[in-house]
C-alpha cells in the first residue's frame, strides 16, 4: 500500500503549524504523514531548521556526497559531482563541505556528521514511498535541488513530486553582490518615505545619509530591530518580515559560505550553480509553484496586523479609512506609504552588465509582468520578485502554477492570514489534481 510522507521545508512548517491544517493536508491522501528529522537533540518537522538554513544548498543536500561520490556512481556522475565541487570550492571559494558540521560555527548542519537532505529522505524510504516535498521561499531551490539530485545524481526515484511557494526559481535581485549601495539608498528613502518625509521635503538629509551611512549599517539597524521584535510579543508580527529582508540581505555581502551567495540571479553565468543546474534540468515529476504578488505596503502594514490576530480582518475597511484621513507632518499617511512602495518596486530593477540570458528575461517579465498568466508588470512580495518565482513550463512534463494576488512573502507562510489559508488550498488542490502522477 502506498505511503504518502511530506517534506515540509522551511516557512512551509509554518504554514502547516495548525491542526486545522495539518489536518487538511493530510486528507488529502489516505495514510499520509508529515515527515520528521532529528536536528541534534529535539525532533522537527522541518527538513531544513534555522540552524542550517544559510548552509550553502549544494552542502546541506548532498553533504560529503559532493567531495566523495557514492559507491557503485557511474563516471558521467562522478564529472557532474566534481564539477560542482570545483564551482563551489575552487571557483567560488567556499568552505570544505566538512567545515559545517563543525558545532563551533553559527552556521552548522544538525545532521549526522556528512550526511545531506538526501540521505535523510533516503533513510524513510522504501518500495511503497511516495515522497513529495513542500518548499517555502529558499525552501523551494531545495526541493528543486533534491529533485535534481535524485535524477542526475542519485538516479533513484526517490522523489515523486514537489510544490514551490514564493520561491526564487531565478533568484533575486536583492541578493545580487552589485546592488548592495543602491538597496542601501532606495532603503533609507523607503524608511523616510513612510515617515511622509520625501526626499523633495529633506533633500539636504536624504543626501548626508546616503553620503554617511553604509550597507554595514542598515543591516545592523535591521538586526537591532530583528532582536526587539523577537523579544517583544507585540512586535512579533515585524519579525518575520524584518528576519526575511534581513537573510536576503546577507546575499548583498557576497559570502560564499551563505546560502544566499547562490541566489543572486549572476550565479546564472555558472553553468554549475544551483539556479543553473535546476532550471536546465528537466524533471518527469509534476511541479507546482505558487506564486505570492501582492506588493501593496498598506497591505503589507495590515498584513503584519492580521498575523497577530485573524479577527482583524474585518476592521479593513476602517484601516483604509484611517490611512486615507491621516496627516503627519501636513501630508497624508496613505501618500507616504504609496511613495514608499514605488520607491520598493525599484530595488528589484538589476543594474549589473553584462547580464546572463535567464537574467534579461527575467527582468523583461519583472518590468513587463507575464499577462497568460496574470502576473503584474512590477509585482513582487517584498523579498522576491514575482516574475523570478515562475517555473517554466518546460521544467517538467507536468507543471501547475497557481497565483496568490493576497499574498506577499510574510503574510503567505502564516496559516491565519488570507494569504495563508489560500496558499494551503492551492497546495491541497494541486496534490488532489497531480495524485495519478505520483509513482
Amino acid at each position: 500500500m502506498k505511503k504518502y510522507k511530506f517534506w515540509l521545508i522551511n516557512a512551509s512548517v509554518q504554514l502547516f503549524s495548525k491542526e486545522d491544517s495539518r489536518k487538511k493536508l493530510l486528507s488529502v491522501f489516505p495514510n499520509s504523514e508529515i515527515a520528521t528529522r532529528k536536528a541534534k537533540n529535539h525532533t522537527t518537522q522541518n527538513l531544513m531548521p534555522d540552524q542550517e538554513y544559510f548552509v550553502p544548498i549544494p552542502v546541506k543536500c548532498l553533504g560529503y556526497d559532493l567531495i566523495t561520490p557514492p559507491s557503485g556512481t557511474d563516471e558521467e556522475v562522478k564529472t557532474l559531482l566534481n564539477n560542482i565541487k570545483k564551482q563551489y570550492l575552487n571557483v567560488y571559494k567556499t568552505s570544505a563541505p566538512h567545515e559545517f558540521w563543525k558545532q563551533n560555527r553559527d552556521v552548522k548542519m544538525l545532521t549526522p556528521e556528512g550526511k545531506g537532505y538526501y540521505r535523510l529522505i533516503e533513510e524513510q524510504s522504501d518500495k511503497d514511498t511516495i515522497n513529495i516535498l513542500i518548499g517555502y521561499s529558499q525552501g523551494g531551490l531545495v526541493a528543486r535541488y533534491l529533485a535534481f539530485a535524485d535524477k542526475r545524481i542519485y538516479k533513484k526515484r526517490l522523489i515523486s513530486g514537489l510544490i514551490t511557494i514564493s520561491t526564487p526559481h531565478y533568484g533575486s535581485p536583492v541578493a545580487d553582490p552589485t546592488n548592495k549601495e543602491r538597496i542601501t539608498d532606495k532603503l533609507i528613502s523607503i524608511i523616510y518615505s513612510l515617515a511622509t518625509l520625501t526626499p523633495s521635503r529633506i533633500p539636504a538629509t536624504i543626501k548626508y545619509l546616503q553620503e554617511n551611512i553604509d550597507f554595514k549599517d542598515v543591516q545592523a539597524f535591521l538586526s537591532a530591530l530583528m532582536e526587539d521584535s523577537k523579544k517583544n510579543r507585540d512586535l512579533k508580527p515585524v519579525y518575520g518580515l524584518v528576519s526575511s529582508l534581513n537573510r536576503w540581505l546577507s546575499g548583498l555581502e557576497n559570502n560564499p559560505d551563505t546560502a544566499f551567495f547562490d541566489l543572486s540571479p549572476a550565479r546564472f553565468a555558472d553553468c554549475y550553480s544551483s539556479l543553473s543546474l535546476v532550471n536546465s534540468t528537466k524533471q518527469d515529476i509534476p511541479m507546482t509553484s505558487i506564486i505570492s504578488c501582492n506588493n501593496s505596503m498598506d497591505e503589507l502594514i495590515f498584513s503584519l496586523l492580521e498575523s497577530k490576530n485573524s479577527l482583524i480582518r474585518i476592521l479593513h475597511p476602517l484601516y483604509k479609512y484611517f490611512l486615507r484621513h491621516t496627516r503627519i507632518m501636513g501630508m497624508k499617511l496613505s501618500s507616504g506609504i504609496e511613495r514608499a512602495g514605488i520607491g520598493y518596486k525599484e530595488l528589484f530593477i538589476p543594474y549589473r552588465e553584462p547580464m546572463s540570458d535567464k537574467e534579461k528575461l527575467a527582468e523583461k517579465r519583472y518590468k513587463n509582468g507575464i499577462k497568460e498568466i496574470n502576473i503584474p508588470a512590477e509585482a513582487h512580495d517584498f523579498i522576491i520578485p514575482s516574475a523570478y518565482q515562475l517555473i517554466e513550463k518546460d521544467a517538467a512534463e507536468y507543471t501547475s502554477i497557481f497565483i496568490n494576488p493576497y499574498a506577499n512573502h510574510d503574510s503567505g507562510k502564516n496559516p491565519c492570514t488570507q494569504a495563508g489559508k489560500i496558499n494551503i488550498d492551492f497546495i491541497c488542490y494541486s496534490l488532489r489534481q497531480n495524485k495519478r502522477l505520483y509513482t
